[in-house]
């Protein structure tokens, strides 16, 4: 599973998320990427916006409200939502975790597509402890994209997924502040 997650990190894709955390309509979350350019939006339900852009040399920060705005911020930011710190991270958890959860590991088919899907499920022994949730999942496409996530505090769903990214997805919103 962890070396499927880390393949997202160089693979080309767009994915839309419907995110949902407690009450209310969920945000949304748009990722473009073709390594190293990569574009994460994410609007809100009051139509707000936010938008982070990189095209491996540097990174802009654009915000819509009303009208779009945008600042670079320097440097590249993190390479995917998966990199190696993150992947290592996890890795770490599941391993630390390993003694509470029982971990299984199955074939299904999430929005029209093959997906490896990592269920963890709290031991009925290790209930009542604080901190620990007791369910969860995490669902990866073939490319290593993330398309389900689901915790205790919320969830994360692909509705569209697509190894084609538009020639313009990169481009800024509108100029950079000076």
């Amino acid at each position: 599973m962890l070396a499927l997650a880390g393949r997202s990190v160089d693979a080309t894709y767009r994915l839309v998320y419907e995110v949902a955390a407690g009450e209310g309509p969920p945000d949304r979350v748009e990722v473009s990427q073709r390594p190293p350019r990569r574009r994460i939006d994410v609007v809100a339900a009051d139509g707000t916006a936010d938008a982070t852009i990189t095209d491996g040399e540097a990174t802009w920060q654009c915000r819509l409200e009303g009208s779009w705005r945008c600042a670079e911020l320097g440097d590249p930011a993190v390479s995917a939502a998966l990199d190696q710190a993150v992947v290592d991270a996890l890795s770490d958890a599941l391993l630390a975790g390993a003694e509470d959860y029982e971990f299984t590991v199955e074939e299904r088919v999430v929005l029209g597509e093959p997906a490896r899907c990592l269920r963890t499920a709290l031991r009925p022994e290790a209930r009542g402890q604080a901190g620990l949730g007791g369910l969860g999942e995490l669902c990866l496409a073939a490319d290593g994209a993330i398309l389900a996530v689901d915790t205790p505090t919320g969830t994360l769903r692909a509705v569209e997924h697509s190894p084609d990214v538009a020639d313009d997805a990169f481009e800024l919103p509108a100029p950079p502040d000076t």
